[in-house]
């Protein structure tokens, strides 16, 4: 960006330079990114789905067809102590699927009978003694087309 004399701005935003003002045509890369695949970057406006999701006062951790860990909402990660290094695990390494209850009997069963599982009255004390225990009721679901479990 500060070798002006070299680089063209073609699209700021994305970055995209043209040495020396020399011919390079938009849709060319467009085309390049769709034959190599590469997704295109995210807008900056929120999508209203995530922001529901994200935002919820009831804690959902999504598991897909693997048992392993994909996403988990603000008041699941604030609640379970779930840190970045959770995601992308599988359940039985997460600490979750033993502290919490024994979850991995409730969603193996639900990926099998694809029906949904209530746990009700599971004792959970946060990590941080400063937290009061509660009581939880937990729901393992299916998600649409097989693709995994929803834990709330």
């Amino acid at each position: 960006m500060t070798r002006n004399q070299l680089f063209q701005v073609v699209d700021q935003r994305r970055h995209i330079m043209r040495k020396d003002g020399s011919g390079t045509d938009i849709a060319q890369l467009a085309a390049m990114r769709q034959a190599r695949n590469i997704k295109p970057v995210r807008s900056a406006a929120p999508n209203p789905v995530e922001s529901v999701f994200e935002n919820s006062v009831v804690g959902q951790v999504v598991l897909d067809a693997n048992s392993i860990i994909v996403l988990a909402n603000r008041t699941a990660r604030r609640i379970l102590a779930i840190g970045s290094t959770e995601l992308g695990r599988h359940l039985r390494e997460a600490e979750l699927s033993y502290r919490l209850a024994d979850l991995r009997g409730p969603v193996e069963r639900v990926l099998r009978d694809r029906r949904q599982v209530t746990i009700y009255d599971v004792a959970w004390q946060n990590a941080t003694a400063s937290d009061e225990p509660m009581t939880l009721d937990i729901t393992v679901a299916p998600l649409e087309s097989n693709v995994g479990v929803i834990i709330s």
